[in-house]
């Protein structure tokens, strides 16, 4: 009985492993144009944390034509109608452009892109769950530029 039990075991975990390998040997990190182009994000003044975060993913097409994105972070005690307010016109001068509107609120979200094709998404992750404190809000920029 204890026999039938250990092969499966054994199975298993040599299956586990054998994915785990072969998935950091063929997972794509983000590419140069990437963090370039992250690393041109302002950061908000009066951010609380910045990190940064590259996802490394499988690439499901060619390595060539495979994007993996940045995940910029900020917490903030301001809320979403001035931060989307502050990148709206800060991201402007960091030569990315957008084509949202403000017609009867703000936005929950806006897509910002450059000469580069690439494209960084600013929205707010916040809700009463996840917020350190009353006072405090997450926000996060996902930037990812084409592979060429």
């Amino acid at each position: 009985m204890k026999n039938s039990f250990i092969l499966p075991l054994v199975i298993f975990a040599s299956l586990v492993f054998l994915g785990f390998f072969l998935f950091n040997k063929n997972a794509q990190a983000p590419n140069e144009q990437t963090k370039k182009a992250a690393s041109t994000i302002p950061k908000h003044p009066n951010s609380l944390a910045w990190s940064f975060k590259e996802q490394k993913n499988l690439c499901i097409l060619t390595k060539d034509e495979c994007s993996q994105p940045i995940t910029i972070s900020f917490d903030s005690p301001e809320q979403w109608n001035s931060i989307y307010g502050y990148y709206r016109s800060a991201m402007l001068n960091a030569e990315w452009s957008t084509n949202s509107q403000v017609f009867t609120s703000v936005p929950s979200g806006v897509v910002f892109t450059n000469e580069n094709d690439c494209s960084a998404i600013l929205k707010e992750n916040s809700n009463l769950l996840t917020r350190k404190s009353p006072n405090s809000y997450k926000y996060s920029f996902r930037v990812v530029c084409n592979a060429k």
